[in-house]
């Protein structure tokens, strides 16, 4: 009998009470309060509340961290700079149509994780002994393609994943699913913001193309690294001319409001602008995007060495953090960017076959 994966905002309620008995506790404090904002947003098909901060306390935040990202700056404008837009990574072709249930797609996520070995495949196995009211497929909207909540204090997870009938069905769950077990294996992992994309984002890449030769999918996982390549340059972009703003603001963010609007607006950010680019703060700018370079680089080390690309990402999982990154990067002789063009290269070939 199959089973009902389904998230229950009761069992959900249920944590979130008990969670509330530990008031002191910083830990639970901080799950209480990503607990109650999945519960939100759960009630709400995913949709997030509009950022509460004014404007001016936004760029101020970022503007104070503006320095840490000095080192990431150049990566993220390397992204910019190649010889292909954004949107050539967008294909009009559309994916093959893929009618495949929940059981099996976990079997075959199943299949897959046990090709990385014990430290991907034992934590996968651990998540579905609960995932029946741990995880749900919900219908695509435009608030959520995927995505995971980690109760750090509880050892617990929770997935939500877009149902495409297509590879991408597939794909985001390889990615989430690796968030899971990224957490399981070191909980501390999940509180990198800025490079607790990476595995993900390294094992969508290779499980893609596990998927469409494992089901006959033609080049539909060019499509799909392609589209999310696309967005991640585009996302640089931003990164961009948000950090141009932040700049300015930073010079004359002593100035009277109406002075610093009227300076910014007259440097091509009209108030609109702002906001738009002050919806996430800085750290959320950059999740995917330097993710996405060291993911390019363990790819073309997995296509030599695959034991040897699984160690490295092991290492970085175990023992990465978002200010030592470089140095384990640099410990592995990996620069960042020095396969961004042939990746690149081999994504547009793909697309045209």
């Amino acid at each position: 009998m199959a089973k009902d994966y389904t998230i229950s905002i009761n069992y959900l309620e249920r944590l979130l009470d008990m969670l509330a008995a530990y008031p002191d506790d910083e830990t639970i404090i901080a799950d209480y309060e990503k607990l109650n904002d999945y519960i939100s947003r759960l009630k709400n098909n995913y949709n997030t509340s509009a950022p509460t901060t004014s404007l001016i306390n936004r760029l101020s935040i970022d503007y104070g961290v503006l320095s840490f990202f000095k080192p990431y700056y150049p990566l993220a404008k390397s992204l910019t700079t190649t010889k292909y837009h954004y949107t050539d990574f967008y294909s009009k072709e559309p994916y093959h149509p893929l009618d495949i249930t929940t059981e099996e797609t976990i079997k075959i996520l199943k299949d897959f994780f046990k090709q990385q070995g014990e430290f991907f495949y034992s934590q996968f196995l651990d998540f579905l002994d609960e995932a029946e009211d741990h995880l749900e497929y919900i219908s695509p909207n435009n608030s959520t393609d995927g995505e995971i909540l980690f109760i750090k204090s509880l050892a617990e997870a929770f997935v939500s994943i877009a149902n495409y009938p297509n590879i991408c069905k597939l794909s985001i769950s390889s990615h989430e699913f690796t968030h899971v077990i990224d957490a399981f294996n070191n909980p501390n992992f999940h509180e990198q913001l800025l490079i607790r994309e990476l595995s993900s984002m390294f094992m969508e890449i290779i499980a893609s193309d596990y998927f469409a030769q494992k089901l006959n999918l033609g080049n539909d996982n060019i499509k799909r690294r392609a589209y999310l390549h696309g967005l991640i340059k585009d996302q640089a972009m931003d990164v961009i001319r948000k950090t141009q703003l932040l700049h300015i603001y930073g010079k004359y963010q002593d100035s009277s409001k109406k002075r610093l609007f009227s300076i910014l607006r007259n440097n091509g950010f009209n108030k609109k602008n702002i906001e738009t680019y002050e919806k996430y703060c800085l750290i959320e700018d950059y999740y995917y995007i330097i993710a996405q370079l060291i993911a390019i680089e363990l790819y073309f080390i997995y296509l030599n060495n695959q034991d040897y690309a699984l160690i490295i990402l092991e290492d970085i999982i175990m023992n990465g953090t978002d200010n030592n990154i470089l140095n384990i990067l640099q410990y592995y002789n990996i620069n960042l960017t020095d396969h961004l063009p042939a990746y690149e290269d081999i994504l547009i070939k793909g697309l045209k076959k």
